[in-house]
């Protein structure tokens, strides 16, 4: 699935850079930006799948959605004009997080990195968009004994461009105190 998302997006990047890059008259030289997408960022989201990749330098061992460790997963994000809210419960055990939200696009519309505030500090938040289609990116995070790493995918699909109002007007709720203090990862919750 994280492959054929990264080819899809890889895809809508190039196709969407040609369509920027072309037909301005001036050879390509104006300095015009890139149109955001018609969807809004905005929103509830549905999680939809997710890849952790466990590494250990030689071995890549891949857990998701399908793999048998994972007996059940849900989970909801919302985007609000200055929050994020993300919740999993995996195989029962939630995980949380909540905070003030601002955004920093790499590739305006495409690309960007989330900086998530909470009681625990910032947290980066990676992510792509294409039209409902949004995927997180948890960076390479050191895991476990010396030498393991961990990279997370998360898929999600845009349900509604509405989010409850709680969410929007305060960022003090039990929420933002996750079930597994300092994890916001679904990763930090298994083992491969």
């Amino acid at each position: 699935m994280k492959r054929i998302v990264g080819l899809f997006v890889i895809g809508v990047f190039a196709v969407f850079a040609m369509v920027s890059c072309g037909g301005d008259g001036d050879g390509g030289r104006s300095d015009s930006s890139v149109t955001a997408p018609s969807q809004r960022l905005q929103g509830t989201y549905s999680f939809v799948g997710f890849d952790l990749d466990y590494s250990n330098g030689t071995t890549v061992v891949t857990i998701n959605e399908n793999s048998p460790v994972i007996t059940s997963w849900s989970g909801t994000m919302e985007f609000g004009t200055n929050t994020l809210s993300q919740s999993f419960v995996i195989n029962n055990k939630p995980i949380s997080l909540t905070g003030t939200v601002t955004i920093t696009w790499t590739t305006v519309g495409v690309a960007a990195i989330a900086h998530v505030t909470d009681k625990l500090g910032t947290h980066d938040l990676p992510f792509t968009i294409s039209g409902n289609t949004l995927t997180t990116y948890s960076g390479v995070i050191q895991y476990g004994t010396p030498g393991l790493t961990v990279q997370e995918y998360d898929y999600w699909t845009k349900v509604s461009d509405s989010i409850s109002p709680v969410r929007e007007s305060s960022v003090t709720e039990t929420s933002d105190e996750p079930a597994y203090t300092g994890k916001h990862w679904i990763a930090e919750l298994l083992v491969p």
